[in-house]
C-alpha cells in the first residue's frame, strides 16, 4: 500500500518564514524580490521559478512569493500547511539527502540542488555604459503636410569610389557623360530618379571629372601608386556629390540582370537561370569586393564537393544594385532546393543550399538523405566543425578508420565499441566499452557504468566492482539499485555464500533507512524464490519480517508507522495479504504516549579516568575505546567491559596521542623540564599489559610550545604499524613499536602546520597542510586540491565513508563548529561543500558520529546533535549536563545516538541522545 504525501491547512500559520518560493521566468522579478532583503538570500533554481533562502527567518511577506517553512533537512512546505503523513527528522533528512524538495498543495513537488545555489553573477550584472563623445541633439526637422516627391536613394559615394579605385576588368570602362542618357533609366519616373544637380555645363564638367577620376584610379592600381589612386577617388567623389545621377546607369543594369535570372527560375527555365545565378547570401567571414559592372559570371550548376568545401574560401563579388531582388532570389533558391529533395535530386539540393545559399548544414543533411555519406562527412568535419555528425556519416560511408578516429577524439568509447563489434573486432570493442564504463565511473555514474560493462563488455567482474562502488556511495540515489544488481549477480553465479554475506552487510548499512531497507529486502525476497532452498528462504522471510516489525515499532512512537506499512509489507508477490493486514492493524492500534519521558542528565561521571587536567585525548577507531592523558599517566578506557587500563605513568606532559586500530599500540608526544620533545611508543603484550618500547627525540624550533602534529590513527600495513609526525622543522615516519625510520613521500610541507593526515585502506592519502586539503589515490600520482574551509582551534575529527570521500568536523578559532565534505571520485574535478553553526553559540569540542551528523559540546555544558542543512548546521537535539567542569573532547560510538564526553578534570561520560 502506497500513501501519497498531502498537505492540510494549519489552524494557526507559522509567523516566520524560512524560505520564499517565487514563480518567475526572468531575472528582473528575482532582482526585485532580492532587493527587499537586508542581506542577499541564497537563490536556488526551480522549475518555472526560484527558491529564496534568507540567512534568518523572516516575518514579513514578499509580494508575489509563497512563504515556506522548513520541516527538516532541506524539505519545505507552506507556512500555513502541515505534511501528512508526518516524517521523522531522519526520514526527512534521508529524503532530502541528494536534493532539496518543496511540497505544494495539489501534489506538486519541486526539487532543487542544495549544492548549487545560483551565483549572483548569473542573474545580476551591472549595466555596461558606453560613453561616446558628447554631441548636441540635431535640429528637429520640419514635417511636410503633403508628400511631393519620391526619389530613388543615391548609392553610397564610398561604394562608387571603391568601384573606381579598386581596378576594373579589361572589358569595363568608367562611365562618362552627364547622366542624361534616358535609356539607362527607361521606365523609371523622373521624380524617382537621383537628382541631376547643377546646370548643363556643370553636369558635363562633373561627368568629365568622374571619367578622369576613374582613369587616375586605374593608373594608380596599375603602377601601385596609392597617392594617384587617392587623387582619382577624390576627383570622383566631388563629381558624384555634384551630380548623383551619374551612378544611375550601373546600378540600374545590375538590378535588371538579377531580375532576368529570377524570371528564368520562376518561369521554369531553371538550367539557364542557374548558369548565371549569383550567390544570394553574403559570407560574413569573407568580405566581398564590390562589383564594377552588371555582367553576371557564368557558372556550372552541377554538384561538386569541391565547390561546397571551397564555399567562402575567398572574397566574392557583391553588387550594390538589386534592392529586394536578392531576398526574392534567396526564397526562390530555397524553393528549388526543397523541390529537388522531394524528387530525389539531392545533389542539386546540396548545390543550391551550399553554394548559392551558403547553408552548409542543410547541404550536408541533403547529402545524407541522398546516401552521399562521404561527402556529407567531409562537410561536417572540415566546414561545420561537427565531429560527432562526421563520425556517424563516415561510419555509414564505410570509412571506418576515420569514424573510429573521431569517436576516440570525442571520447565516445561506447559508439566506438559498437562499430568495432559490427566490424568483428571483439577484443578492441571490449576495450572501448571498458573505457566508456571507466569514464562513467569517474563521473560517479556507477549504475550506468556497471550496466554498460555487463550488457556490452560482458565483464561481470568489472560490473560487480562498479555496482559495489555505487552501493558504498550511500549519498547516491542509485545505491539501492546498485545493491539489487549485486544480488542479481550472486544469483546468476549461484554464489549463496556471497548472497548471505551481502544481506548481512545491507542490514547493518540500512538500519536507519527503513524505506530503502524495505525496497532492498523485498527485492531480495522476490529474487531468491528459485535461488535459495525452501528452508533458507523461510529463514530469510522470518528475518526480514522481524526487521520490518522493529522499524514499525520505532515509527509507531511518533505516529509514522501507518505510512511505512505499504513500503515494507508490499503485496506484490512478496507478502501475502493477511501479513499486510496484520502489519497495518498493528501499526494503527499501537498507542502513542502523550509525552516521551525526559532523559535525566548524569550528575556524576561514569568513570574517573585520570587526574586532571586532561592534556590529550584520542579514539581507538577499531574498537571505539578512548585513550586519555592527564597529570602523570596515560590510560585506555575499554568500552566493551568498562575497564580503565593504565598505559604509562610518566611525569612528563603529554601533548598528542595516537592509537592503532585495536588499541594495542599507543604513541605519545611528550615534553619534560629539559624542554625536549619526544615521541614514545607503548605496546601491549599477550596479557594486555602495556610496556614502553623506545623513544625518539624530535627536532623543533626555538619556540617554547611548538606545533607538533601526530597522526591520530596509526595504520597497519605490511605486518607493521606506521605513524607520522610533523614538527616545524622536519617530517618523519616510523614503522613498528621500536620506531624504525621509514622513508616517506613529502606529503607534509616542511614548516607548514599539519592539521590532518589520513591513510585509507586502498593506499590513498588525505592530507591537510596549511590552508590546502588534498587527496592522492594510490593508483594516480595526481592529486585533487581544495582550500580549507576554516582554521581549526583544536583536533580535527574525520570519517572516510569511501576511500575517495572525506568528512571532517572541528571547532574553529572563533568557536563555531565547521563540517566539510570532500569528494575525489572525479580526479579531474573534485567536489566539496561545508556548513557552519551560528556564531552566537560558542563550542569547545566536536566529533562525527555518522555521515552528515555531528555532536558538539557548547557552553555551558550542553551537548548538541547537529545536522547539515545546506550551508548551515542545525541543532536537532540537546542534552544538558549539570556538572561544574567543562567537556574538552567528544568521542563517537558505534551507535550514532551515543557519544563519550571527556571532562577537563579527567572524568568520562556516556551520553545518550534524547
Amino acid at each position: 500500500m502506497e500513501i501519497p504525501f498531502r498537505l492540510v491547512r494549519r489552524e494557526i500559520p507559522v509567523s516566520a518564514a524560512d524560505a520564499f518560493l517565487l514563480f518567475a521566468n526572468d531575472a528582473s522579478a528575482l532582482a526585485t524580490a532580492c532587493a527587499l532583503f537586508g542581506e542577499l538570500p541564497a537563490v536556488f533554481a526551480l522549475q518555472n521559478g526560484f527558491l529564496l533562502l534568507p540567512s534568518t527567518s523572516e516575518t514579513r511577506a514578499l509580494p508575489g512569493a509563497i512563504r515556506l517553512r522548513r520541516l527538516a533537512g532541506d524539505l519545505f512546505v507552506p507556512t500555513d500547511a502541515n505534511l501528512l503523513p508526518a516524517l521523522l527528522p531522519d526520514e526527512a533528512s534521508g529524503l532530502t539527502r541528494d536534493r532539496g524538495l518543496v511540497i505544494l498543495a495539489g501534489g506538486t513537488v519541486l526539487a532543487f540542488d542544495v549544492m548549487r545555489p545560483l551565483p549572483v553573477t548569473s542573474w545580476l550584472k551591472p549595466a555596461a555604459l558606453r560613453r561616446a563623445e558628447w554631441r548636441p541633439l540635431p535640429e528637429r526637422p520640419e514635417r511636410p503636410n503633403t508628400l511631393m516627391v519620391i526619389e530613388r536613394p543615391v548609392p553610397p559615394v564610398t561604394a562608387v569610389i571603391e568601384i573606381l579605385s579598386a581596378g576594373a576588368p579589361d572589358s569595363t570602362r568608367p562611365l562618362s557623360g552627364t547622366g542624361e542618357d534616358e535609356n539607362a533609366s527607361s521606365g523609371v519616373p523622373e521624380e524617382a530618379r537621383p537628382r541631376k544637380g547643377g546646370s548643363m555645363l556643370g553636369r558635363a564638367a562633373a561627368g568629365a571629372g568622374l571619367a578622369a577620376g576613374g582613369f587616375l584610379a586605374w593608373l594608380g592600381k596599375q603602377f601601385g601608386s596609392n597617392k594617384l589612386a587617392r587623387i582619382g577617388g577624390d576627383l570622383a567623389h566631388k563629381a558624384l556629390e555634384r551630380v548623383p545621377r551619374l551612378s544611375e546607369k550601373l546600378f540600374g543594369e545590375q538590378e535588371a540582370a538579377l531580375r532576368e535570372v529570377l524570371r528564368q527560375l520562376q518561369s521554369g527555365d531553371i538550367e539557364k537561370g542557374l548558369q548565371h545565378a549569383p550567390i544570394a547570401v553574403a559570407d560574413p567571414d569573407q568580405p566581398a569586393r564590390v562589383g564594377r559592372n552588371s555582367k553576371l559570371a557564368r557558372r556550372n550548376p552541377r554538384y561538386s564537393l569541391r565547390d561546397l568545401v571551397g564555399t567562402g574560401g575567398g572574397g566574392g563579388t557583391a553588387w550594390l544594385g538589386g534592392g529586394d531582388v536578392w531576398l526574392e532570389l534567396a526564397r526562390e533558391y530555397r524553393r528549388l532546393a526543397a523541390e529537388a529533395s522531394a524528387r530525389g535530386d539531392h545533389r542539386r539540393a546540396a548545390y543550391l543550399y551550399g553554394v548559392l545559399l551558403r547553408d552548409l548544414r542543410s547541404a550536408a543533411n541533403a547529402l545524407v538523405a541522398g546516401g552521399l555519406f562521404r561527402d556529407a562527412a567531409v562537410l561536417f568535419r572540415d566546414r561545420l566543425n561537427d565531429p560527432r555528425a562526421a563520425a556517424s556519416a563516415f561510419e555509414r560511408a564505410g570509412i571506418h578508420d576515420e569514424a573510429l578516429r573521431l569517436f576516440e577524439k570525442l571520447a565516445l568509447y561506447e559508439e566506438a565499441g559498437d562499430l568495432l563489434r559490427r566490424l568483428g573486432d571483439e577484443d578492441r570493442a571490449v576495450v572501448s566499452y571498458l573505457r566508456a564504463a571507466n569514464r562513467l565511473r569517474n563521473d560517479r555514474k556507477f549504475l550506468a557504468a556497471g550496466d554498460l560493462a555487463l550488457s556490452k563488455a560482458y565483464r561481470r567482474d568489472v560490473a560487480t566492482d562498479l555496482y559495489r562502488l555505487g552501493w558504498q556511495h550511500s549519498g547516491s540515489a542509485e545505491s539501492i539499485t546498485c545493491a539489487t544488481r549485486l544480488l542479481d549477480g550472486y544469483v546468476a553465479t549461484n554464489d549463496r555464500s556471497a548472497f548471505g554475506h551481502f544481506l548481512n552487510e545491507a542490514e547493518s548499512a540500512l538500519a536507519d533507512r527503513p524505506r530503502d531497507g524495505g525496497r532492498f529486502f523485498n527485492y531480495a525476497l522476490s529474487s531468491s524464490t528459485e535461488f535459495l532452498p525452501e528452508d533458507a528462504r523461510a529463514d530469510l522471510t522470518d528475518r526480514v519480517r522481524l526487521m520490518f516489525a522493529a522499524h514499525l515499532r520505532a515509527h509507531a512512537l511518533i505516529g509514522g508507522a501507518s505510512g511505512l506499512v505499504g513500503e515494507l509489507f508490499r503485496t506484490d508477490r512478496v507478502w501475502s495479504a493477511p501479513v499486510h493486514r496484520d502489519a497495518a492493524f498493528a501499526a494503527h492500534s499501537r498507542t502513542v504516549p502523550s509525552e516521551p519521558p525526559k532523559p535525566v542528565p548524569p550528575r556524576e561521571p561514569d568513570r574517573r579516568l585520570v587526574a586532571g587536567p586532561v592534556t590529550a585525548v584520542t579514539a581507538v577507531r577499531g574498537t571505539f575505546d578512548v585513550v586519555v592523558a592527564g597529570t602523570g599517566e596515560i590510560v585506555c578506557w575499554r568500552m566493551s567491559d568498562g575497564r580503565v587500563q593504565v598505559v604509562a605513568t610518566k611525569s612528563e606532559r603529554v601533548t598528542a596521542l595516537s592509537a592503532s586500530a585495536r588499541g594495542d599500540v599507543i604513541y605519545a608526544v611528550t615534553t619534560s623540564a629539559d624542554r625536549k620533545w619526544r615521541l614514545r611508543c607503548f605496546a601491549a603484550d599477550r596479557g594486555g599489559t602495556f610496556r614502553p618500547t623506545t623513544q625518539y627525540t624530535l627536532q623543533t624550533d626555538d619556540s617554547t610550545d611548538p606545533f607538533i602534529y601526530l597522526q591520530t590513527a596509526a595504520p597497519f600495513r605490511a605486518g607493521e604499524h606506521r605513524v607520522a609526525v610533523s614538527t616545524p622543522t622536519e617530517n618523519l615516519a616510523f614503522v613498528g613499536p621500536y620506531l624504525q625510520s621509514d622513508p616517506m613521500d613529502p606529503f607534509i610541507g616542511d614548516g607548514v602546520p599539519t592539521h590532518l593526515l589520513v591513510e585509507t585502506g586502498d593506499g590513498g592519502i588525505w592530507c591537510w597542510t596549511g590552508t590546502r586539503i588534498w587527496h592522492r589515490p594510490s593508483t594516480d600520482p595526481t592529486a585533487c586540491l581544495w582550500n580549507a574551509p576554516s582554521t581549526p582551534g583544536n583536533q580535527v575529527d574525520w570519517l572516510t565513508p569511501t576511500p575517495s570521500a572525506l568528512e571532517i568536523a572541528m571547532v574553529t578559532m572563533t568557536g563555531q563548529v565547521c563540517w566539510a565534505e570532500f569528494d575525489a571520485h572525479d580526479t579531474k574535478k573534485g567536489h566539496n561543500r561545508s556548513a557552519f553553526t551560528a556564531p552566537s553559540t560558542c563550542y569547545r569540542a566536536a566529533c562525527l558520529v555518522a555521515p552528515n551528523t555531528i555532536v558538539a559540546a557548547a557552553d555551558p555544558n550542553e551537548v548538541h546533535w547537529l545536522r547539515v542543512a545546506g550551508n548551515q548546521l542545525i541543532v536537532s537535539d540537546t542534552v544538558t549536563l549539570t556538572i561544574p567542569t567543562v567537556v574538552v573532547s567528544l568521542i563517537a560510538r558505534p551507535d550514532p545516538n551515543e557519544v563519550i564526553a571527556i571532562l577537563s578534570d579527567g572524568g568520562g561520560y556516556r551520553i545518550q541522545r534524547p
